[in-house]
């Protein structure tokens, strides 16, 4: 059987119980089958409500996800704003709470000349 959309498969569904009960009188004892597909027909149109609505309810969802992410960030960020200031910029404790603490710079210091270029030795030998 070649795949159809829902839509159309349920409307042939209903196509074929609206003949079916057309032509009751010529099909006989088919009123068994008949019913047994209008109430099939019945419990897939609630399960395609429940699929419609569990796709709304998992879009408000993933909406309060992303809602209670942003609010999170401000939070985390308000306490790691009060840990520095009770325990100070320069606490080593920082890291505990994804803070780098203030570290003193160390001394920078010159590159070492490249012997392969006579102008670096030529102005490392010059005083001044």
């Amino acid at each position: 059987m070649p795949r159809m959309s829902y839509a159309k498969l349920t409307e042939s569904w209903r196509a074929l119980i609206a003949a079916a009960r057309e032509h009751e009188a010529v099909l006989g004892d088919s009123l068994e089958q008949r019913e047994a597909l209008a109430r099939h027909l019945e419990k897939m149109d609630a399960l395609k409500a429940l699929q419609i609505s569990a796709i709304a309810t998992r879009q408000q969802c993933t909406q309060d996800i992303n809602q209670g992410i942003e609010e999170g960030q401000i939070l985390a960020i308000s306490l790691r704003g009060a840990a520095v200031s009770k325990l100070g910029p320069r606490s080593e404790l920082l890291g505990q709470f994804g803070k780098a603490p203030l570290r003193k710079r160390g001394r920078r210091s010159r590159p070492p000349a490249d012997p392969a270029n006579p102008a670096d030795i030529a102005a490392a030998a010059e005083p001044g």
